[in-house]
């Protein structure tokens, strides 16, 4: 007999006789007890004989198991426990499977319509209220990391994107701000492609890339926090902007960007340990070359004068750059997808 039917029938059980298979196919009374058949009803549930009392055992407290095969356990039942009325407990995949196929994050009938204006309609409540718990009970470090997620998705969605520098290279895209200290995501929102939203007119003056930023560091205007990204993001109109809103800025800086001078976008790698600077107001860009032969341009707007780190030789931009990624390892997006890599949530066939 199961284990849990003799914990559901109260019948104390010692771990040693459980371990060595010392349990009985049925349910031993004792001389001072009495068994009440489920069919026979008492007019009490407890009654008194010679000064003994009895509970009697009843047939609706009993859990019964299915196993997988469809069998029963039901000791008032027959084989088939399809007609039982008692509780069923079922088997942990057929429970999940059946979880799985009722579960449901909005209502389908008025779905339709809000497709039409948001193509995320489906999540879109579920994402909100996640995304309002995010910023609820944490308070954000002074360094701010943004960067992009692409969580594998091969399915039918209008807003697939093909990103081949990633190891799975179609999915969803999401942007995501999180904390450079502990990689806690702060603030996310997913790429849904070229949709009719109210941040459109920002990214048609700014560009995709830039209003992502503008869009996830609203939140810290005016608290004096650093943002950190890569040369995806990075832009001297972007950098200018935050600087308005109190907020500094560090990235690389691709070599084509139009904003930076001829001498700066030269494929030619300078000599090692040599660093070239340039100023405008509050805005600085440095030039210098890393272990490859090959330039890094980073642009930063915490730093106005060209510092040089004695111990590396790089400039101090660049000191601080490296420092702030070695302390969150990768970036937010990177991080979940190396954790969610070894896990998935697709349902087997």
């Amino acid at each position: 007999m199961e284990r849990n039917l003799f914990q559901s029938l109260n019948v104390p059980l010692d771990d040693d006789d459980y371990e060595n298979g010392n349990l009985s196919d049925e349910v031993e009374l004792s001389d001072e007890d009495e068994w009440v058949p489920p069919c026979e009803e008492s007019e009490d549930s407890e009654s008194s004989d010679e000064g003994h009392t009895y509970t009697e055992l009843a047939p609706a407290n009993v859990n019964i198991v299915v196993p997988l095969d469809g069998t029963s356990n039901d000791p008032y039942e027959g084989e088939d426990a399809t007609s039982s009325s008692n509780s069923i407990v079922l088997g942990k995949d057929k429970q999940t499977d059946s979880l799985l196929n009722h579960l449901r994050f909005d209502d389908k009938a008025t779905r339709s319509a809000r497709r039409a204006r948001d193509v995320f309609a489906p999540m879109r409540e579920l994402w909100d209220l996640f995304h309002t718990n995010l910023g609820k009970h944490y308070v954000a470090g002074q360094n701010i990391t943004v960067d992009e997620q692409l969580v594998p998705f091969r399915g039918r969605c209008s807003f697939i994107q093909y990103m081949p520098s990633k190891p799975d290279k179609y999915g969803l895209k999401f942007f995501w701000a999180s904390d450079a200290a502990s990689n806690y995501p702060l603030r996310g929102f997913p790429y849904l492609g070229k949709e009719a939203t109210s941040a459109r007119s920002a990214e048609r003056t700014m560009g995709i890339a830039a209003s992502t930023v503008e869009r996830l560091t609203q939140v810290f205007k005016g608290t004096g926090r650093n943002i950190t990204c890569d040369n995806y993001f990075t832009d001297l109109k972007l950098a200018e902007s935050l600087a308005k809103q109190k907020l500094t800025m560090i990235g690389t800086v691709k070599r084509n960007k139009t904003f930076l001078p001829v001498d700066f976008q030269a494929k030619k790698a300078l000599p090692l340990g040599e660093s070239k600077f340039l100023f405008r107001h509050e805005t600085t860009l440095v030039s210098f070359q890393s272990k490859r032969p090959k330039n890094v341009i980073l642009l930063s707007t915490t730093h106005q004068k060209p510092e040089i780190c004695p111990e590396t030789t790089k400039p101090d931009i660049g000191c601080v750059f490296q420092h702030i990624r070695s302390i969150i390892h990768c970036s937010q997006g990177d991080l979940s997808a190396q954790i969610s890599s070894g896990q998935t949530v697709t349902r087997g066939l």
